[in-house]
């Protein structure tokens, strides 16, 4: 996956996850949605999705319980998708 289609991706599984009232994605659940194994390409052009997100102002990136890496939709995200 491009870096662009894992944006998409990303965008698309907030819209599809709403039902959640704190707008959380758990990096865990992404990774097993689209089979993302570190050190990999596919692994590299998730962090560089990420990162394009995060500096749109569109995505947070949180610690949450058990030390979990979470995915957080910003207000300005949530206005882009909403």
């Amino acid at each position: 996956m491009s870096i662009e289609d894992f944006v998409n991706e990303i965008m698309e599984f907030f819209i599809k996850s709403a039902s959640r009232p704190d707008d959380v994605l758990l990096v865990r659940d992404i990774f097993n949605k689209f089979s993302i194994s570190q050190g990999s390409e596919k692994h590299l052009n998730f962090i560089k999705a990420v990162e394009k997100l995060k500096s749109q102002g569109y995505i947070s990136i949180e610690k949450r319980a058990a030390g979990l890496e979470c995915l957080v939709l910003t207000d300005t995200g949530f206005n882009t998708i909403g």
